[in-house]
């Protein structure tokens, strides 16, 4: 059986799933970002217009540059008072974006125990944990895959779907600029902005609306980064108290590690943000052939190739010294 047939079949075994499921919770990583969001939003108003009874709850807040996604305002932010019953009693829980219920914060526990069905639509290398993985590691995003979902329902797809979709296409491919990028990525974004989502909208929200506090955190960044192996690696710390001095959020720091990858000759760019929970969290970014994502898992975390990450226990001195050394011995 081929890679293309098997894939086919889970893609069915998942429609089906979703289509006999009266309720449905989705879920995706904590701090959500641009693709986790227009992953859920598009995937929510698809089952709504299923008569599906859909909840969409996440750890954290919409972040405030993303709060433009129109489905948004049916998102709720997790409490385990309120949400832990309502969970507990759905018929199928769905996360998007993130491969395991480690990555959805707060909510790993009520997740991790939910005796429906339980689903992945994912990306990143399938953890193994859901009774259906749908996973395409080949995608640019979890969006893209949603894309597939949405055109396998019998629903219509909506202004408001695609601009979600596009939203989550071209914030995860950073504007379409990353190696994951392919031609079917952009044969998706045009077909998303024929179906209603606005070019213009979404660019000047994404890239176009900065905060004061957001650009002096990208300037203070870029300022403290520092180069090693003959200039391959460059690596940059912002801490939980550059946050709260600017009032940003960890989301806000989204983008930063590609805009240190740009410097010449680099391979290999790591943001290491000292969090305010004596954790260390890295932000790892490659070109030219490097690969991280074995880096990542070394500390306990994961991603793609070229784009990874993990949270390390422990404080900025102790973990940075040998998060670098053993980004120097990849690179050599």
């Amino acid at each position: 059986m081929t890679t293309q047939t098997t894939h086919k079949i889970e893609l069915q075994k998942l429609l089906q799933a979703l289509q006999e499921a009266h309720s449905l919770i989705i879920t995706t990583h904590r701090e959500p970002d641009g693709d986790g969001l227009g992953a859920e939003a598009a995937l929510a108003e698809a089952l709504e217009q299923l008569g599906k009874s859909v909840r969409v709850i996440n750890n954290d807040d919409v972040p405030r540059r993303l709060a433009f996604i129109e489905r948004t305002t049916m998102f709720e932010t997790y409490d385990a008072s309120v949400h832990d019953e309502v969970i507990g009693h759905a018929d199928a829980l769905v996360i998007v974006d993130a491969p395991h219920p480690a990555r959805t914060g707060r909510m790993e526990n009520v997740v991790t125990c939910f005796e429906g069905t339980t689903v992945v639509i994912d990306h990143h290398p399938a953890s193994g944990w859901a009774q259906i993985d749908y996973v395409d590691t080949t995608a640019a995003a979890a969006s893209e895959i949603i894309d597939d979902v949405v055109a396998g329902l019998p629903v219509t797809m909506t202004a408001t779907m695609a601009e979600a979709l596009y939203v989550g296409i071209a914030s995860d491919t950073q504007c379409f600029m990353t190696p994951n990028t392919t031609p079917d990525t952009h044969r998706r974004a045009a077909r998303l902005l024929n179906a209603g989502a606005s070019l213009e909208k979404i660019h000047q929200a994404l890239w176009g609306s900065w905060s004061e506090g957001r650009l002096k955190l990208q300037g203070q960044f870029l300022q403290r980064l520092q180069l090693r192996a003959d200039g391959r690696l460059v690596y940059g710390v912002i801490t939980h108290n550059d946050l709260r001095r600017l009032d940003q959020a960890p989301a806000d720091m989204e983008g930063l590690v590609n805009q240190a990858l740009t410097i010449a000759g680099t391979d290999m760019a790591i943001l290491v943000y000292e969090s305010d929970d004596e954790t260390v969290r890295l932000s790892l970014r490659s070109r030219n052939g490097v690969l991280v994502d074995e880096l990542a898992r070394s500390f306990g975390g994961g991603g793609h190739g070229r784009a990874a990450g993990a949270t390390v226990l422990g404080t900025l001195n102790a973990v940075l010294p040998v998060v670098i050394a053993k980004a120097e011995r990849v690179l050599n």
